[in-house]
């Protein structure tokens, strides 16, 4: 049995095959940043319940937690055993939907929640919709929100993707290069947008923070943002 919990779990729950089972370091990565929360009592919201193993899985690893799924689809078979207990959660609907987001807030009784993972559509504009409401309003102080498989943006045919491209740099008069060629589609861009946020109510003075953010980390198919404590 491998010595991270989470692999562990995931390899119990998600079935051989399955296509929206997640990599081994994914869970090396949530492992390694959330593990200090195990025996807490925090409140924890997936965007993107799927087939449902990824709730079981949470729900075992956090043995204090309370869990909430939130899927557009039905709800799964697998996750009827842990609903009937007091502490997982299941909410159907669009997660660019702010009264289903709401929905979910209130499942936590004004606490907010301390983990956000965005596993859903992957969609830009869906998920810039669902961290709009949630970051600022659902989150709460030095919480966490991770967003995955933002290599969406680099797809061609995928909704808001493209294939990778690059616009074309431009030099100023001086010969020094003023924009640098960069790929700005989908989840891609919106990110991009993200580090903007981050650094320019920084650098300009009066200029309006939308997100208060402590930092974002950016790794191989997922980001992460740390709101402020």
């Amino acid at each position: 049995m491998s010595e991270n919990p989470l692999i562990a779990l995931s390899h119990r729950y998600y079935r051989e095959g399955e296509g929206t089972t997640k990599p081994d370091h994914y869970f090396k990565l949530y492992h390694e940043m959330l593990c200090g929360l195990r025996d807490k009592p925090i409140n924890f919201l997936e965007l993107g319940v799927s087939s449902g193993a990824s709730m079981l899985v949470w729900h075992d690893y956090f043995s204090k937690a309370r869990i909430v799924g939130l899927e557009f689809e039905a709800q799964p078979p697998a996750i009827s055993e842990i609903l009937k207990g007091d502490r997982a959660h299941f909410v159907r609907g669009d997660q660019s939907s702010p009264a289903t987001l709401q929905d979910a807030a209130d499942l936590t009784h004004g606490e907010g929640f301390d983990v956000i993972i965005d596993d859903a559509s992957h969609i830009a504009d869906w998920s810039r919709r669902s961290f709009d409401f949630l970051f600022n309003k659902a989150l709460k102080p030095g919480g966490l929100y991770f967003i995955e498989d933002f290599g969406t943006g680099y797809i061609d045919g995928f909704p808001g993707g493209h294939a990778f491209s690059r616009d074309p740099g431009i030099e100023s008069e001086a010969g020094f290069q003023s924009i640098f060629p960069s790929h700005q589609y989908g989840m891609v861009g919106w990110i991009k947008q993200l580090f903007d946020e981050l650094h320019a109510a920084a650098i300009i003075p009066g200029e309006p923070v939308r997100y208060a953010m402590e930092y974002f980390k950016i790794l191989p198919h997922i980001m992460v943002i740390k709101k402020p404590g």
